[in-house]
């Protein structure tokens, strides 16, 4: 699956209904209009009718299971990397970002015992990341057994899947 195939058919359904991302089409270069597609905000700019509509054509066509999505407020790109299981480390931090609030700068170098986030969040997270990815980190539901030197970056590198 090309993610890039992907994104400029969402640009093609989006450009029917939202007439500044036809006019993009027109203006933008190839790339720009790709960039441009994969930053909108599905959440916020992409009408939820369309969005399910898009979302059950990509998963009868690529038989993709149904998950959770990762991201609070996703981008058009980081939708469709969560929806066809190719997230990188970026997207995973980008994921925590997302859920705590906080920057990827609080994310950076950080460990476990540093305690960026509670547990028990954390734990909630990384179910979610499971259910994306199919990888499992847990044991038993808790993460005790990674210990307090586990890093961010670790955890991202593990659940990157691209």
């Amino acid at each position: 699956m090309k993610k890039k195939l992907i994104i400029k058919y969402v640009g093609l359904k989006l450009g029917k209904f939202e007439p500044i991302v036809a006019e993009a089409k027109s203006i933008f270069s190839e790339t720009e209009y790709e960039d441009f597609v994969a930053s909108i905000n599905v959440n916020k700019e992409m009408d939820s009718s369309l969005k399910h509509e898009i979302e059950a054509v990509l998963r009868k066509r690529f038989q993709l299971g149904a998950h959770k999505c990762i991201f609070y407020m996703p981008t058009v790109g980081q939708w469709i990397a969560d929806l066809i299981g190719k997230l990188t480390k970026d997207d995973i931090l980008e994921a925590l970002c997302q859920a705590s609030g906080m920057t990827l700068n609080d994310f950076k170098g950080k460990t476990f015992g540093s305690n960026v986030l509670n547990v028990p969040f954390l734990e909630d997270l990384i179910e979610l990341f499971e259910g994306a990815t199919g990888k499992k980190l847990l044991r038993y539901g808790h993460l005790y057994h990674l210990g307090d030197s586990y890093t961010y970056d670790e955890l991202a590198e593990f659940f990157a899947t691209a």
